[in-house]
């Protein structure tokens, strides 16, 4: 092995079909190995075509084996090209790898890249939805603008996203709208012929935190004295955008003045409602008797609520007809004055004696006294004024049970033509 050195072999490479090809698009390389030596005349090479190749679906660089055989005879499988000189050429067939870089396809399919479970109404999603866009060989593609809109009363920000490397694009913001309800939010790729575009995003909003507390019920009554409330107190509470909120304590407790409470612990229902169990106020007449409802938590507006019940002996007197009214002197009013006593329901209560007097003026009238009727009507019949000016017709009675004991009539009696 005297005066000589060891040949190399050189690999090129080719293809014919250009460097860069679309994933799934087929080349044809055509490979070479140059064997040369500093004693030889000249290089010696060889030549052999690699079949066409399909690139596989991943971007970047893709590679493929071909074997390329020899077949100058100076090249034995001994490796000898003299007799002087033993070259290091072991054998004759070598191993080429021929490189091609394939690129990204167009986009052919979205789906969702993230997504939230849930939101609360009024409030931002998280975390924010996400769509992916990729090729037919899942490849992510940048540079697509997708379009979200909030439906359902909700509200997006951020503009238009774009597919970043990783082919996801993302919402700047989804706010959803007050209504604790399913709320929607649709996706769209700004290209055509992509697979799920456009996408929905479907929410489930609930309720915030409490922030306020209503009544259902009137928070202030007459009622008689020892008598049950009814309807039972009832409050709602609700979050900022009046959504019922269920599952909260709320407590019924008597003010000061007394009275009896029964099922004092609740908690709120499906639709935010807790009901006190019962109330009844205490024996005094004309006495306020209240009812505080207080919800646990903190911030909640009109928290505690209270509930007043005054009572009275339960039968109200009021003018009925004839008042604001004139007559000429010595003659009769048109319209006969007449009054009315109703109970706390509003229903007339007969048997009532009303007295008619006549606190301010002169007047006729008859008769002195009357008595309600079924309807709780009493009337005074020909009543007329004797001297002109101002009247004050009087009607009272003397039952205990009646608020206010006495009302006036105003009557205007005129000269005499």
């Amino acid at each position: 092995m005297s005066g000589g050195r060891p040949a190399q072999a050189a690999i090129e490479t080719r293809s014919r079909a250009g460097p860069n090809r679309p994933n799934g698009t087929e080349v044809s390389c055509d490979a070479s190995i140059v064997y040369e030596d500093v004693l030889a005349p000249s290089p010696r090479s060889r030549r052999a075509t690699i079949p066409e190749w399909n690139p596989g679906p991943t971007v970047g660089p893709n590679t493929v084996d071909a074997v390329v055989e020899s077949t100058d005879p100076v090249f034995g499988t001994g490796g000898k090209y003299h007799d002087k000189y033993d070259l290091s050429l072991s054998a004759n067939i070598l191993s080429v790898v021929v490189t091609a870089t394939g690129t990204v396809g167009p986009p052919t399919t979205m789906v969702v890249a993230a997504t939230p479970t849930h939101g609360v109404a009024g409030q931002a999603v998280t975390p924010a939805p996400s769509v992916k866009i990729t090729d037919a060989h899942d490849n992510p593609l940048a540079g697509i603008g997708v379009s979200f809109v909030a439906l359902d009363g909700g509200s997006v920000s951020g503009g238009v996203p774009v597919t970043d490397a990783a082919g996801v694009a993302t919402v700047g913001g989804w706010t959803l709208s007050g209504s604790a309800i399913s709320q929607q939010l649709v996706a769209t790729a700004n290209a055509t012929g992509i697979n799920g575009s456009p996408l929905d995003f479907v929410v489930q909003a609930v309720a915030g935190a409490a922030a306020k507390v209503t009544a259902t019920t009137p928070v202030a009554i007459g009622i008689q004295p020892s008598t049950a409330v009814s309807p039972s107190p009832t409050v709602k509470v609700a979050d900022a955008h009046d959504n019922p909120i269920a599952g909260l304590a709320v407590t019924f407790a008597v003010g000061s003045t007394g009275g009896v409470v029964t099922g004092g612990s609740q908690t709120t229902n499906a639709l935010g409602l807790a009901t006190v169990g019962g109330w009844t106020v205490g024996s005094t007449i004309n006495a306020d008797y209240t009812l505080v409802a207080t919800v646990a938590g903190n911030g909640i507006t009109n928290n505690p609520m209270t509930f007043t019940a005054h009572t009275s002996s339960g039968l109200s007197l009021a003018i009925s007809a004839g008042n604001n009214q004139s007559a000429i002197v010595n003659s009769t009013v048109q319209i006969d004055p007449q009054v009315r006593v109703t109970d706390l329901a509003g229903a007339g209560v007969a048997g009532v004696v009303i007295n008619w007097t006549v606190a301010q003026g002169t007047g006729s009238f008859l008769p002195l006294t009357s008595i309600t009727d079924a309807q709780g009507y009493a009337t005074l019949d020909c009543f007329g004024p004797t001297a002109v000016g101002q009247i004050r017709l009087r009607a009272s009675t003397t039952d205990s049970r009646v608020q206010p004991k006495s009302v006036d009539f105003s009557i205007r009696g005129l000269p005499e033509p």
